[in-house]
């Protein structure tokens, strides 16, 4: 039986990795249907990575300002 265990950076299927993966592009559709020249805050705040995960699905996306905050880290 084999008993190692694997690591992924890859979206799984776990709830917050499909709706982090679909957002984007909903926002992406979006933004071109309103006619709202106004940037949109993506705002992250978690006690993990998440919220640093979360922002990196809308890279990518324009008219996003991005900002995170977590409660481990240092910076």
């Amino acid at each position: 039986m084999d008993m190692s265990l694997s690591y992924s950076k890859d979206p799984t299927s776990a709830f917050k990795d499909v709706g982090l993966s679909l957002l984007p592009q909903l926002t992406k559709i979006a933004l071109t249907k309103v006619n709202d020249k106004n940037d949109i805050l993506i705002l992250t705040a978690t006690s993990g990575d998440t919220g640093k995960a979360a922002l990196e699905g809308f890279k990518d996306v324009d008219r996003t300002k991005k900002s995170w905050y977590s409660t481990l880290t240092t910076e």
